[in-house]
């Protein structure tokens, strides 16, 4: 397609020059961003997550913005954890959006621990968009110190 079949049609062939070209440009612009507002796009959502361990648990935060308490289901056992979240936009009727940064979402991610947790002692928490996750771990899968003994005066070590 040349750029120039992209000028308006207001435009007369005959002044449909280079010059016309940010016209062109403008409105297929404004043309692409009305479409993609009225539209949903399925582009996969996951949020950002942030891990850490310390000695006794492993500590993950979440990025959920616009998720609620409500559209949050966390499970967990031994290695694995699975995060659902949902949030819903509701649109009031008659309402065309102009721009729109955030949309309807449904999410789930199983994780992989790199340590058993106990999820029964686990402990959620979901303030202004942000899930903090405190998972502790279990006894067996935490580091445990191994005592060294030095042998008797005048031993040697045999391979």
């Amino acid at each position: 397609m040349h750029v120039l079949s992209l000028t308006p049609s207001c435009v007369p062939h005959a002044q449909r020059t280079t010059a016309s070209w940010p016209l062109a440009f403008s409105l297929l612009r404004r043309e692409l961003t009305r479409q993609l507002a009225e539209t949903e796009l399925n582009i996969p959502n996951k949020p950002a997550i942030h891990s850490r361990e310390t000695e006794d648990a492993l500590i993950l935060n979440v990025a959920l913005p616009g998720v609620t308490v409500e559209g949050l289901e966390i499970t967990g056992k031994e290695q694995e954890l699975t995060i659902r979240a949902k949030r819903t936009v509701d649109v009031p009727e008659g309402y065309r959006a102009l721009h729109r940064e955030r949309s309807s979402l449904e999410f789930q991610q199983t994780l992989e621990l790199p340590a058993s947790v106990d999820a029964s002692q686990a402990a959620a928490q979901l303030i202004q968009g942000q899930l903090t996750l405190t998972l502790p771990k279990k006894a067996a899968s935490k580091p445990q110190r191994i005592n060294v003994t030095s042998g008797p005066p005048g031993a040697t070590v045999t391979p």
